[in-house]
């Protein structure tokens, strides 16, 4: 509100709408947009009511700000560590300290690893296992987590029950049963064999969630629309 309003009698209303005597709830800009009924309150104790309510934001924008520069100083310190070991494997040190020279840099660590280490081939098989690892825990926790949330059987939510209990068991203990049956199949020595015990119950589990927040009105719509 303004001290040039014409009417001295006006309800503040917070997304910008003032509502008057006559009921015609107007803009700054003075057009109308609706007509209703309400009881008014004096311009200026809206207008007092706006202030507080201005000082209330500015001290939660002030917080807000304060907390993010915060946390901002506290991600630099994190990041330290990671600096610090970027720029030492730019250097041939062997004692661990602050001093850098920036005229001694080189690569000369990164083609060691590349030449005589056969680091490359490490990092395609890395990349060959995570990828393909991703795609087949998708695609067959997709399936299962599809069967766990829309397909009624008998015996269903337990055997779900039981599916989930195998998250409990220690990777120590189905160590040696895994290998036998990778042996047996035999993956040895093949990507394959990396790939495969990454499927397990988590992301059924985690899928399964997500499709039972699907409606199954959407499901027959789409069989009534000829989806497979």
């Amino acid at each position: 509100p303004r001290d040039s309003h014409l009417c001295d009698r006006l309800l503040y209303v917070a997304d910008g709408l003032f509502i008057h005597e006559n009921g015609i709830c107007q803009r700054h800009s003075g057009l109308a947009v609706g007509i209703y009924t309400a009881a008014v309150v004096p311009a200026e104790a809206s207008y007092e009511r706006w202030r507080g309510v201005m000082r209330i934001g500015a001290a939660r924008s002030g917080v807000r700000i304060a907390l993010g520069a915060l946390l901002l100083i506290l991600a630099l310190f994190a990041l330290i560590p990671f600096i610090y070991m970027v720029l030492v494997s730019f250097t041939q040190k062997t004692v661990l300290n602050l001093d850098f020279d920036v005229s001694e840099f080189s690569l000369r660590n990164y083609e060691r690893i590349f030449t005589g280490y056969n680091m490359g081939r490490y990092l395609l098989n890395s990349t060959i296992v995570s990828v393909g690892a991703c795609a087949l825990n998708c695609i067959i926790s997709s399936m299962a987590a599809y069967a766990f949330a829309k397909k009624r059987f008998p015996g269903r939510d337990k055997a779900f029950a039981v599916y989930l209990a195998t998250l409990m068991i220690p990777g120590q203990v189905t160590l040696i049963p895994v290998f036998l049956i990778i042996r047996n199949l035999g993956l040895m020595n093949t990507h394959l064999a990396l790939m495969l015990p990454v499927i397990n119950a988590f992301g059924v589990f985690l899928i399964r969630q997500f499709m039972e927040k699907v409606p199954d009105e959407l499901l027959e719509a789409a069989r009534l629309d000829g989806c497979g």
